[in-house]
Parts: C-alpha cells; sequence; structure tokens
C-alpha cells in the first residue's frame, strides 16, 4: 500500500490562547474585527464612551481566543468610563481596579493599543470626573525628542 503524504493547511487566522501571545498589530484579526476596533478607536476620541463600550461588548461577547479577556477589559475600562459620568464613583472605582487585573497578563502593546497609557487615563477619569481617555500615548510615542 503506497504512502500518502498529508499537508498540513493551517487556518488563516490561529486562535491564540496565551494573553502573552496577542500581538502588538492587528494585521492577524480579521477585516470585520480591525473595523469595530476603528469604530471604537473613533467613538472614544469623540467622547462617546457608551457606544465604544458596546462595540468593546460586542467584540468581547463574540471572541473564542484570548482575544475574548482583552476585549472584556477594554468593555470594563469604559463601563468605568461611563459609570463615572453617571456619578457612580464607587463602581466606577471597582471597576477600574477589576480591569487592571484583567489586562495585566497581556503586553503592555497589544492591537496597536497602549494599555498603561489607557489604564492610566481611565484611573485620571474616574478620579477627577472629566478628562480625556487615551488608547494610546500623544506625540508620536515615547522616544525623546532630538536635544539641540
Amino acid at each position: 500500500m503506497p504512502y500518502r503524504l498529508l499537508t498540513y493547511n493551517p487556518p488563516r487566522h490561529m486562535a491564540i490562547m496565551d494573553p502573552r501571545r496577542v500581538p502588538s498589530g492587528r494585521s492577524h484579526l480579521d477585516e470585520h474585527d480591525r473595523r469595530r476596533l476603528i469604530r471604537l478607536e473613533l467613538a472614544v476620541a469623540a467622547g462617546r464612551f457608551d457606544e465604544a463600550q458596546e462595540t468593546a461588548e460586542d467584540l468581547w461577547l463574540e471572541a473564542t481566543d484570548a482575544h475574548k479577556l482583552l476585549y472584556q477589559g477594554l468593555s470594563n475600562a469604559l463601563t468605568a468610563v461611563c459609570a463615572r459620568q453617571a456619578r457612580k464613583l464607587r463602581g466606577a472605582r471597582q471597576i477600574a481596579d477589576e480591569t487592571r487585573s484583567l489586562l495585566a497578563p497581556f503586553p503592555r502593546r497589544v492591537l496597536d493599543l497602549e494599555l498603561d497609557t489607557l489604564l492610566e487615563s481611565v484611573r485620571d477619569f474616574v478620579v477627577r470626573g472629566e478628562g480625556p481617555i487615551l488608547l494610546r500615548r500623544q506625540g508620536g510615542g515615547g522616544e525623546e525628542a532630538p536635544r539641540r
């Protein structure tokens, strides 16, 4: 009986089960999820936090791998902001604290988002009740300007 050569054809997008292995960029995501992340970013930039939270929640509910925990963390961060806007300070603080724990296993830069920047801006918003929510550092990153 002759042997047949079996070839392995991996799926186009492999499931990522380890949060530490979620890439810093978005090229591994399907087009639909990339568009939803852009919609989330635009809503955050416009201060439409409830819309951004709903988008993050949709991503969370549909994800089946390590992205699920990431999207849950994003949803929680935005829920904390919405709670603070509704003057529910205690709940906003609790949710913000939980969010830090949810996002702890991930690289600090993931899906073109800077998690430390997000967490700091959410914490500041919860404390002050105002201010921007940032998904990445402003001004082109963390490199120092050239000295003259």
